[in-house]
């Protein structure tokens, strides 16, 4: 019997897990999800994502997709719902036909990164409380400019050399102030490499607060050299917001 394939539409909180990929130890995304459609559908199923997300990374518009024996019906949403945890929850449910592939069929995907400033508990989770340094906002759009520039990315990558290519196409790359007490950096490209949206967001905070100038950033990211800055900013104010594919409109 020839297999159906669905896309999941998804959302997530990724506070407690660690990522989206199946770990051997620690509760992930990808396992919590696999193993409800597989309780719906009482068959063994592996869900399929559009990328990974680093542990403690949220998404607010994911996909992945499944195989299956069983044609699902108009329940399944509501079912599913019902058996996730709440810091999960499905959205829609697409047929796009037995060939669509969540991850490499996907033409852009978008990440905005959060900061606030001033102390606030309801925000603890989802955005990064900086508190340490003044950033300067114009320093930070100039900053977004000159990483649009590039299509390699190795400098900003966490192991580079697993790889085959580092080259990357970014379409957009800006920041946006949110209030008085709220900013965020808005990056979207045809994909990312490991860590590579923490690293950008921090090697323009470095720039941001006089702890780097751009004569040295473009010198490493033009040679394709190494930082000696820490560069990776907490999980928490990271999140994945839009992913498109030719066959389903975006946000």
């Amino acid at each position: 019997m020839a297999k159906q394939r669905y896309f999941l539409e998804l959302a997530y909180d990724g506070t407690k897990y660690h990522g989206w990929q199946i770990q051997l130890k620690d509760i992930s995304v990808q396992e919590t999800i696999s193993k409800a459609v597989s309780k719906i559908l009482s068959e063994e199923i592996t869900v399929i994502g559009c990328g990974r997300t680093d542990t403690g990374v949220h998404a607010s518009r994911y996909f992945a997709h499944f195989s299956s024996i069983k044609e699902i019906n108009e329940n399944f949403l509501y079912n599913i719902n019902c058996v996730l945890p709440k810091d999960i929850s499905i959205i829609n449910v697409y047929d796009f036909g037995p060939e669509a592939h969540a991850r490499y069929d996907a033409t852009k995907r978008t990440y905005a990164y959060y900061f606030h400033f001033n102390k606030n508990p309801f925000l603890e989770r989802y955005s990064t409380y900086y508190p340490f340094y003044t950033l300067n906002f114009k320093v930070l759009q100039k900053a977004a400019k000159e990483l649009k520039r590039y299509d390699q990315f190795k400098p900003l990558c966490r192991y580079s050399t697993k790889y085959k290519s580092t080259n990357c196409r970014i379409f957009e790359s800006r920041w946006e102030q949110i209030d008085e007490n709220r900013i965020r950096y808005v990056v979207a490209a045809n994909r990312f490499l490991r860590s590579m949206v923490r690293r950008m967001v921090g090697v323009s905070v470095l720039l941001a607060t006089s702890r780097m100038d751009f004569k040295t950033f473009n010198e490493i990211m033009d040679r394709q050299g190494e930082f000696r800055h820490k560069l990776s900013m907490p999980p928490q104010g990271l999140f994945l917001e839009d992913v498109e594919y030719p066959y389903l409109k975006s946000q």
